[in-house]
């Protein structure tokens, strides 16, 4: 039998109201832990469990990017990310992808980003050239999103030459639909096929011989690239 000697009403009330927060705490810390397993769980989850559940032609490329990178550092709900990976300082498998105006329904799921100091008076001239450019001055960053790493690589090598001053936007854009349109006839293009500068990291992509018919003056450009 429990006794209550020397305990005043309000003291009794008192220790009522401490187990009822007591309690709450208790539902509170359950509920912050739950929380925190089911993020451990898609963290430490493999990213093929992940992808199941997004759309059928993202998963297709996110398949293909671990074909070629191994598993992603980071798996999120919505997004794989993988570090210093081949050319790339870091490249993003997004769920969501963006809209693209100009081309109707196609969006673009796949971000890549490469070590770039990007000088301020060439920023303005890499958005005239591709919005989907972004360039991150404070980190030293140059990235581009777009369907497929060969448009990635083919976007960047132009970004390079406008930086340089080698291009404008414009002629950009031209021989952006020169190469493209070579690609859609089974032809390749160095631009394709990698990054074809010199690396801020001190690295040099190897850079092949184009094999495809094309005009004298695309031909003397990739020429002079490979030189």
């Amino acid at each position: 039998m429990i006794k209550f000697e020397g305990l005043t009403r309000s003291r009794i009330a008192g220790l009522g109201f401490a187990a009822v927060l007591a309690s709450a705490a208790g539902i509170v810390y359950a509920q912050s832990n739950v929380e925190t397993a089911s993020e451990a769980a898609v963290e430490s989850g493999s990213a093929e469990m992940v992808i199941q559940k997004w759309p059928k032609s993202v998963q297709t490329e996110a398949r293909m990017l671990i074909d070629r990178y191994g598993q992603p550092g980071t798996v999120e709900e919505n997004r794989l990310v993988w570090e210093d990976n081949g050319p790339w300082k870091r490249t993003v498998m997004h769920r969501e992808g963006m809209t693209r105006p100009m081309i109707g329904k196609n969006r673009d799921h796949l971000e890549q980003v490469i070590s770039r100091e990007v000088p301020e008076d060439k920023v303005a001239e890499l958005e005239k050239f591709d919005k989907r450019i972004k360039v991150d001055r404070a980190a030293g960053e140059l990235s581009s999103r777009s369907d497929s790493e060969r448009m990635n690589f083919l976007t960047l090598n132009l970004a390079d030459d406008i930086v340089k001053g080698q291009r404008t936007a414009a002629d950009a854009r031209s021989f952006a639909k020169q190469v493209q349109a070579l690609e859609k006839a089974g032809k390749s293009s160095p631009y394709l096929d990698g990054l074809i500068f010199t690396m801020q990291n001190g690295a040099q992509p190897p850079i092949e011989t184009p094999d495809m018919d094309m005009t004298p003056d695309t031909r003397q450009d990739m020429e002079q690239e490979s030189r």
